[in-house]
């Protein structure tokens, strides 16, 4: 997308400035020729009334009885500029220029301005040095300038020094002649939602859909309209969907529930389809606009777009979040930090599945010119680092969003009106170079049943922090078919920890190894327990020291479960018991198990169980689960359960 000069911004400043006798020691005009002044005032009416094609004629009538006339060669580059004709405004500016270059100073901040979008960078730095040697110019000009001055050395460097770019087009089965853009992806690939819009049968007014594309057989299928409730007679667009592909959360502007303009609405998937779509509500939408939303992979966080008006109508957008409270809504929006957001626009923000990474476009950070895409890495301590720029060609002189990235890194999507396209904006898929990359996620494909009928049952489950027992993900699974899906960060330990009514809870640790493969996902099965008498489950969780009987700090995550679960069933009663491998004396083993199922008894009893509910016993090496004779057997064997009475 060409980017667009706003004429309060750049040309027209000339021709009010001409317009309000700014240079009458100058004399009136440049030019001598009568004939010539008549055109010229004739051209600026027509312009000033946004007559560009009889502002033009009468220039070029101008011109032709003087070809020095530096006011109308001005008048000329502001209605190409104003036009998006940018080399023809170059082009009348710089005669204007060379015919008196101490004319009017801020005729070198629009030539570089011109030149900076048209990527003649070069000269653009040249003209911006130029403006500012003047000492006579405002501090505001003087700052706009340097930022610019600063974008054209930039993208001189960017150019010089190209980064690995090879996009290709996501083909005949996403991309049409309409204009496809603002895709989101499912956390495993297997679907591909956008947005498309087209001149419709509405009296030719424009409607945007969501479309979505399934990934299957190593292709692409035909994109389909996603059909209601999703879409309706007004426009929807910007979706941003879920790890798991349950919640989609879009734009969608002046409906009757609305706080303002265009609000941030979301939906969940049921049995039968999406749900009819909710406005977010009134502390995340305001009278303001709110816009392309992007969902965290742990379902915590919605960062969006907030334009809000300034004094002077124009509008100033920039990256907001609003996390999940308690209550179980999203929460009063913060505004990212300074080092994320500028005193220009941001726009198109993705979080990555890694809940590190944050991609977005601004025009406020130092670029190639306009709207650029940017990467940012969340800090340990919460904050974000120093933005950057994902360099040329990825950048250019165009603007740039609506830009993703896979769950694995390894694929970055986005739209684009380039040249070779099927029509109007299309979307398409690059590898990213590796220093663009997020950190690496993979993910696991869990199944959630009952142990007995094999029902698939839509539980709670809990994805938690091994290493400090937050919980970093919670959610149900899919109501249909008890399924779900969980971004996982390599390297990491995670324990799983699922829950239903009128079952036992289940958990089990394990771990993300940093070489696990994307392509190859973490298969989860959950078989639950009806809680029933002599229902019996393994604390998989809960350890000890070798011949000790001190529970370890690590247990406190699973004995907090048991505890949330008997308070939860307030009627269950519970044996724990302790078993060992039949490593040393039987007795000794006896002693040992005992000592162990006592100590989670206590644990229990001193956060508020009632102790008539808690039995404990040692079983020693009595009861094994696993052959002693080899070292898997015997872990398996070093256990302590729990028992329904």
């Amino acid at each position: 997308m060409k980017k667009v000069l706003i004429r309060e911004m750049f040309a027209a400043i000339v021709v009010l400035l001409i317009s309000c006798g700014c240079y009458a020691q100058k004399g009136d005009y440049t030019t001598k020729s009568k004939a010539a002044q008549k055109y010229y005032e004739t051209a600026q009416r027509y312009y000033d009334n946004r007559d560009n094609d009889n502002a033009k004629s009468a220039l070029h009538d101008a011109l032709s009885k003087d070809s020095n006339f530096v006011e109308a060669l001005m008048l000329q580059s502001a209605v190409f500029a104003d036009e998006g004709n940018y080399l023809l405004a170059i082009a009348s500016l710089q005669k204007a220029v060379s015919i008196n270059p101490d004319f009017f100073v801020n005729n070198w901040y629009s030539l570089g301005r011109f030149q900076l979008i048209a990527a003649q960078y070069d000269q653009g730095l040249i003209s911006f040095s130029k403006f500012l040697s003047d000492k006579t110019i405002s501090n505001q000009l003087h700052n706009e300038a340097s930022y610019y001055k600063s974008c054209c050395e930039f993208a001189i460097q960017s150019v010089a020094q190209p980064v690995d770019f090879k996009p290709a087009s996501m083909g005949s089965a996403i991309n049409t002649d309409a204009n496809e853009y603002y895709p989101t992806i499912l956390l495993d690939g297997s679907e591909f939602y956008f947005t498309r819009s087209r001149f419709g049968s509405r009296g030719g007014i424009e409607q945007e859909d969501f479309y979505i594309a399934k990934y299957k057989d190593g292709q692409w299928q035909m994109a389909q309209n996603a059909g209601e409730p999703l879409n309706t007679a007004t426009n929807e667009g910007a979706a941003t969907i879920s790890a798991d592909g349950s919640m989609l959360f879009f734009t969608a502007c002046n409906r009757p529930d609305g706080q303002g303009s265009c609000d941030i609405y979301y939906t969940r998937k049921t049995a039968i389809g999406w749900a009819e779509p909710k406005n977010l509500g009134a502390k995340v939408n305001t009278a303001s606009w709110e816009s392309q939303p992007s969902f965290s992979s742990d379902g915590k966080s919605v960062y969006f777009i907030r334009g809000i008006y300034d004094e002077n109508r124009k509008k100033r957008t920039d990256i907001y979040v609003s996390n999940l409270g308690n209550d179980g809504f999203f929460q009063t929006p913060v505004k990212l930090s300074n080092v994320i957001n500028t005193e220009r626009s941001e726009e198109s923000v993705f979080i990555h599945p890694d809940n590190k990474t944050l991609y977005f476009s601004s025009s406020g950070h130092v670029g190639m010119g306009g709207l650029d895409i940017y990467m940012a890495m969340r800090k340990d301590d919460g904050t974000w680092g120093k933005p950057v720029n994902l360099g040329f060609p990825i950048n250019t002189e165009a603007d740039e969003n609506s830009f993703i990235v896979s769950a694995d890194g390894s694929t970055a999507y986005f739209a684009s009106d380039r040249e070779g396209g099927a029509g109007g904006l299309d979307l398409y898929s690059f590898a990213l170079p590796a220093k663009l990359k997020p950190q690496p996620v993979t993910y696991a494909r869990g199944h959630i049943f009952d142990k007995s009928t094999n029902q698939n049952l839509d539980a709670k489950y809990e994805l938690i922090d091994a290493a400090n027992g937050s919980i970093l993900k919670w959610a149900n699974a899919n109501h249909e078919t008890g399924t779900f899906i969980l971004a996982l960060q390599k390297g990491n330990n995670y324990i799983l920890n699922v829950t239903q009514p009128g079952y036992l809870f289940y958990t089990d640790s394990f771990q993300c190894t940093t070489n696990a493969d994307y392509n190859k996902p973490y298969r989860i099965e959950v078989p639950l327990q009806k809680l029933t008498s002599g229902a019996t489950m393994v604390l998989k969780n809960v350890f000890f020291d070798s011949g000790k009987f001190d529970l370890k700090p690590e247990s406190n995550t699973e004995l907090t479960i048991l505890f949330n679960f008997l308070n939860q069933n307030p009627n269950t009663k519970i044996e724990i018991s302790g078993h060992t491998d039949n490593t040393g004396l039987a007795a000794t083993n006896l002693t040992l198990s005992e000592n162990r199922a006592k100590a989670v008894f206590n644990y229990l009893q001193s956060k508020g169980i009632d102790p008539l509910r808690l039995k404990y016993k040692g079983y020693g090496d009595k009861m094994p689960i696993g052959d002693n004779q080899t070292e898997g057997g015997r872990a398996l064997n070093r256990r302590t359960e729990i028992k329904v009475l």
